[in-house]
């Protein structure tokens, strides 16, 4: 009965910190699919499967080839623009 009450105050307590902004939070929303069961779904996953998330989540890094689908040096900074059909670096493509 102790360790239950331990944890409802910890609950409570880290409840507190969070609504204080003194524990950072993350996001993460749990989903009951339709056999029942829970799933798990983040902000990359939800808007990878529309197509919203860049190139580097769609294929595993392998060491050596640090290229995407479409040649682009991932290592480098670079990732296909497809506005302007090329290898960009969108901090410098920008300017």
């Amino acid at each position: 009965m102790d360790t239950l009450l331990y944890v409802l105050l910890a609950v409570v307590v880290l409840g507190f910190l969070m609504k204080l902004s003194v524990v950072p939070t993350v996001e993460v929303s749990f989903l009951k699919s339709r056999r029942g069961r829970h799933h798990h779904s983040s902000y990359p996953m939800r808007h990878r499967r529309a197509g919203l998330v860049a190139d580097y989540h769609d294929a595993p890094l392998v060491l050596g080839n640090d290229t995407d689908r479409h040649g682009c040096l991932r290592s480098a900074g670079y990732s296909w623009d497809s506005v302007t059909q090329q290898c960009t670096q969108p901090w410098i493509s920008h300017l």
